[in-house]
């Protein structure tokens, strides 16, 4: 099996888990109409903005990297990518290396970036939250009555599949655990389907 290869059966894999999480986030948002209708309205008009800011640098400049409005808008469905993301824990840097893979025919052509972000240890960000007032601060897992105390969600990029198996697990979980608190703070049983 080719790299390329590898990668896009990679992409298929995450596809296949995206479809899954996309499925939780409009199950959870269509409790709620308003809201998921404002998402679906704040998702289109970013979109726009997307290709609008797209059209201003092309307008400027006469085309992008050799793309042109059309040529973008058209390989931007078939987009496939790749990212790999390493947090240097002493640095607290986070390097995000993308792979992009766009047709090019007979194949693809690989587009590569590289940032670097600044990250930070989930005590320093509890430490910032509290002193900005914020009073009752949990990790997101500590919302699974199941997780051991303190437990977070690890990078699924280190598990091959069964890692992101095992962190949408661990997240629909959390999830539920979540809904079940609101429910207790706004004095409500949880619906469940």
């Amino acid at each position: 099996m080719t790299r390329l290869q590898r990668g896009l059966s990679a992409a298929a894999f995450n596809l296949a888990v995206y479809r899954r999480l996309l499925g939780v986030q409009i199950r959870s948002q269509m409790q709620y109409r308003a809201a998921f209708l404002l998402d679906f309205i704040g998702t289109a008009i970013s979109l726009g903005l997307y290709f609008v800011s797209l059209a201003l640098i092309i307008q400027r400049f006469g085309d992008l990297a050799g793309w042109t409005l059309g040529e973008s808008a058209e390989v931007y469905p078939n987009l496939v990518s790749y990212m790999h993301a390493v947090y240097q824990r002493e640095s607290q840097i986070l390097r995000v290396r993308l792979s992009f893979y766009v047709p090019d025919p007979p194949g693809y052509r690989r587009i590569e970036e590289v940032h670097l972000e600044r990250g930070y240890p989930c005590d320093a960000i509890e430490r910032l939250l509290e002193a900005a007032g914020f009073a009752d601060v949990r990790l997101f897992r500590s919302f699974d009555p199941d997780a051991p105390e303190d437990a977070e969600v690890p990078d699924p990029y280190y598990g091959g599949r069964e890692g992101f198996v095992r962190v949408l697990e661990m997240v629909e979980a959390a999830a539920e655990g979540i809904a079940d608190h609101a429910a207790r703070v706004l004095g409500r049983a949880p619906e469940r389907r």
